[in-house]
């Protein structure tokens, strides 16, 4: 199962623009960067900017629950935040 996440995850990053080709290089590249708990999390983050309460809307997590988990990512360099109006 966990494995199948990192997969999820290749598959979404994949359908950026620049793309994700599938790799077993690249799962264990997401592997080491994400626990299983954020990959499942970015599997289903936008490529856009949506608020806070937008991404707790889209993910069904608690906002709370939902911004502790984002902070985490960001401190690892693996999401990044950007304030709305911000270029």
């Amino acid at each position: 199962m966990t494995e199948d996440v990192y997969t999820k995850l290749a598959l979404h990053l994949d359908e950026m623009p620049i793309g994700a080709p599938m790799s077993d290089e690249l799962i264990k590249i997401l592997s080491i960067l994400f626990s299983p708990e954020e990959a499942e999390l970015a599997t289903g983050l936008p490529f856009m900017n949506p608020s806070l309460e937008q991404l707790s809307r889209i993910t069904g997590m608690p906002v709370g629950e939902l911004e502790a988990m984002l902070d985490g990512m960001v401190s690892k360099g693996i999401v990044f935040r950007r304030e709305k109006g911000a270029r």
